[in-house]
């Protein structure tokens, strides 16, 4: 997941107009599981399209997100969270990007979808479940009785050749979206295929749309491949078919018995709730980080490389935590890199104190900050370190286009 350069070229297309159901679905279903800021965005793009060619003009990110009145960090979590759940597909070429824009699942898809139906009843509770279902329930009507006497196409209509001159027009059509895909979730399907019923492979194959929806399962609860499996077997029509509702049902049965009704929540994901500054600093690159913040402004090789070995040495901690660590080292250093031991102390030291996140560190930081205005007589304090103000600001005044 990377986040745009704010001189970025971004056009927005879509496939057509959303209809009054659509707007109902995106507001009752998807936003209590995408929030605000993700259904502010979609229904903004949508609203930058023009009606004729279903295309917006071409922004810069910078004038993008001023536009939208988001920060950097906020339309990023917000645009993830709508690539996530199906409702854009992002594509970039050097420094322009397209945003397409998808319709949103029927009500049916999405409440009967074994992963975001669940999810949403999670979020909203059984009570406010049930509502949304009736709201977008319709009686059917009983045809039993009667004969279809329709009348066919070609009672109507007959057919008169004629030459059609060659157009580069095409006519707006609505892709069915697809629903959501968990990728990349280590399960693996190809064992438990070779564990269920050989006579529904025979018969109808894996399609794409099964193998989607046990990955998503599988996911969304947490279930091995054993679990999997029962959940496969309990979820055979009285035909011997898989029954997409049933399973979606049977596995809410089987987490309610092992978890005494806890339903799986949609949390973000780590990567989304990064700050914009844990965002700017992981950017950087180590010469960059070096001319930024040393008094000379020049990096040699040496120093380049001996944070390059950092990010080796603890890559399980993050650049942006490394980058915190190694700027602290510049300040104490009267603003000149040290060596590469000197580095490596450092963050032995923090881990030692428990110090393991850049969340972790920033706090650090900040205390640390704190203690030296207390002992110094200082009466005003600070959210940051002089230095995170600062760097906050050059964010502000376009640092990060470096």
């Amino acid at each position: 997941m990377k986040d745009f350069e704010l001189l970025d070229n971004i056009t927005i297309a879509g496939a057509g107009a959303l209809s009054i159901d659509d707007v109902s679905v995106l507001s009752l279903l998807y936003a209590p599981l995408i929030k605000t800021n993700s259904y502010s965005l979609y229904m903004i793009l949508h609203s930058l399209l023009d009606r004729k060619s279903y295309s917006s003009l071409t922004y810069t990110y910078r004038q993008l997100i001023d536009l939208l009145g988001l920060k950097k960090n906020e339309f990023f979590q917000a645009r993830i969270k709508l690539e996530a759940i199906g409702l854009i597909n992002t594509y970039k070429c050097d420094n322009s990007i397209i945003i397409m824009i998808k319709s949103p699942l029927t009500a049916k898809q999405f409440l009967s979808d074994g992963m975001l139906g669940m999810y949403l009843y999670s979020e909203v509770g059984e009570e406010a479940f049930k509502k949304i279902q009736q709201l977008f329930s319709i009686s059917r009507i009983n045809k039993a009785d009667y004969e279809n006497i329709t009348a066919s196409f070609d009672d109507a209509f007959q057919s008169t050749p004629q030459v059609i001159k060659e157009t580069i027009e095409y006519t707006v059509d609505r892709k069915i979206n697809k629903g959501v895909k968990a990728n990349s979730y280590n399960f693996d399907f190809d064992l438990f295929a070779s564990m269920i019923s050989k006579i529904y492979l025979d018969n109808q194959k894996v399609s794409e749309r099964f193998k989607t929806f046990i990955l998503n399962i599988a996911f969304a609860y947490g279930y091995n491949i054993e679990e999997m499996k029962e959940l496969y077997e309990k979820s055979l029509n009285s035909s011997g078919f898989f029954d997409y509702r049933l399973a979606s049902k049977r596995a809410r049965e089987m987490y309610d018995l092992k978890y005494s009704k806890s339903l799986p929540r949609l949390d973000e994901s780590t990567e989304l709730l990064k700050s914009e500054l844990e965002l700017s600093l992981e950017s950087l690159t180590a010469k960059l980080l070096i001319e930024r913040f040393t008094s000379f402004g020049v990096a040699s090789s040496e120093e380049i490389e001996a944070i390059c070995n950092l990010y080796e040495e603890f890559n399980g901690l993050g650049r942006g935590y490394i980058h915190l660590a190694v700027i602290n080292s510049i300040k104490k250093c009267d603003n000149k890199c040290p060596k590469y031991n000197y580095y490596v102390k450092v963050i032995k030291d923090w881990i030692s104190k428990g110090i393991v996140t850049f969340n972790d560190a920033r706090k650090f930081l900040l205390e640390d900050k704190s203690a030296q205005n207390k002992n110094s007589k200082k009466t005003e304090t600070k959210d940051n370190p002089n230095w995170l103000n600062d760097y906050v600001k050059n964010i502000d005044d376009g640092m990060e286009s470096l």
